[in-house]
């Protein structure tokens, strides 16, 4: 069984959007145009997605030349940033300083003010997946969402504490793959953007 692990494209702006609803770019719907011919000949049997809009479009034009199922799947969610959202890196660090060095150090116990956890995230993340290896064991499936529930996957893949989460560098319209035996699981791929030519401005978590 295969996972494709596909981060949506780039939104409009460089902010903490979390789970607020920013659509796409126009790089954002470039970027979902390669992924979809990098991915268009791969034997994908299911979509799942975030139900947030840039996780969705990006999913939908994946799905272009397979046209299977796409499930929304809500707990594929980025996290709550509370009241980061919408607001840039400068910002939060002015705005809260002694947070924001807490959130960069201690990133897996810190709550987002008015905001949750990356363990929540983590709960809800990991029961998605597990459900996904049942329904679809021995097939190769796409999961479409956000830079922070895709890091920890592959920390659990890779039997890392969360404490690595920030070892973890994942680009907007990147690929990963993960590789699930019977006994053993391996990630063969890791933030691939050789797809992305040339290379698109980011924007948005």
């Amino acid at each position: 069984m295969r996972l494709i692990l596909v981060r949506h494209g780039a939104t409009e702006n460089l902010k903490y959007n979390g789970v607020t609803d920013v659509p796409l770019s126009r790089n954002g719907y470039l970027q979902a145009e390669l992924i979809k011919r990098r991915l268009e000949k791969e034997p994908i049997r299911k979509i799942y997605t975030s139900d947030l809009s840039r996780a969705v479009e990006t999913a939908k034009t994946i799905n272009l030349p397979h046209g299977v199922e796409i499930e929304i799947e809500p707990d594929l969610r980025e996290i709550n940033f509370g009241l980061w959202e919408g607001l840039a890196f400068p910002e939060i660090s002015t705005r809260y300083k002694e947070q924001f060095g807490m959130w960069m150090k201690e990133a897996i116990d810190f709550r987002f003010p008015e905001g949750g956890t990356l363990g929540e995230v983590r709960r809800r993340v990991i029961k998605v997946l597990t459900r996904i290896k049942m329904e679809q064991k021995g097939k190769d499936v796409a999961i479409v969402g956000h830079g922070g529930p895709i890091k920890i996957m592959l920390c659990e893949v890779l039997n890392l504490d969360l404490a690595n989460f920030w070892k973890i560098s994942l680009d907007r319209g990147s690929v990963s793959l993960v590789e699930l035996g019977e006994e053993s699981q391996m990630v063969s791929l890791m933030n691939d953007t050789c797809h992305l030519t040339p290379p698109f401005p980011g924007g948005g978590e």
